[in-house]
């Protein structure tokens, strides 16, 4: 019996291990290999780390609803992806949730990250973090994430100020443009 020790180097593929039939190989008394053997285990070697490629808004963006929903793409299959530890939420503004629900959604790559009971305006990306136990089915742990765009959130309704004016008209037509301060205006 021999045990063979092979260093499987640094990158991807697949492994086994035949032996040739050769007449040098020699038992004890002598005796030739009679036949070679290529049917040994094979191995898939994946040392290559997952990575969050894609981090995308689910519309609407900008939105005034109390749910914010971002949809990651990873480059492979993960496991270990399951909750509010796994991610990085960088929050602007008097933004607050209640809660996330992170769940597989329509391919194994993809998942969708859902924030309830959001409350308050600004802005908030995500991104996945590399130190949370998220890893590929071989075991390698997520290497790198992108950031989203992005999200932004307005619960403040837009404000009209009506500066009095004298008219000589009975029925005038008043127009103009109403501004919240965050970019979402109203036009008549």
């Amino acid at each position: 019996v021999y045990t063979v020790s092979v260093d499987s180097g640094l990158g991807d593929g697949e492994l086994r291990l035949d032996v040739v039939q050769d007449p040098n190989i020699q038992d004890m008394q002598t005796n030739a290999l009679g036949n070679g053997y290529a049917f040994s285990e094979h191995y898939v070697l994946d040392k290559t780390p997952p990575a969050a490629e894609a981090i995308s808004v689910v519309a609407p963006n900008p939105t005034n609803g109390s749910e914010v929903t971002f949809e990651v793409t990873f480059s492979e299959t993960v496991e270990n992806f399951d909750d509010e530890t796994d991610l990085i939420l960088t929050i602007e503004g008097s933004l607050a949730y209640a809660g996330v629900d992170v769940a597989p959604w329509s391919a194994p790559l993809t998942y969708r990250v859902a924030l309830s009971g959001v409350t308050g305006d600004g802005t908030m990306t995500l991104a996945v973090r590399t130190d949370s136990g998220v890893q590929d089915l071989a075991g390698n742990a997520l290497g790198s994430s992108v950031t989203s765009a992005q999200a932004v959130v307005d619960h403040t309704a837009p404000e009209v100020t009506v500066t009095p004016q004298t008219t000589p008209y009975a029925t005038p037509t008043i127009t103009g443009m109403a501004d919240d301060g965050a970019g979402v205006g109203v036009q008549s």
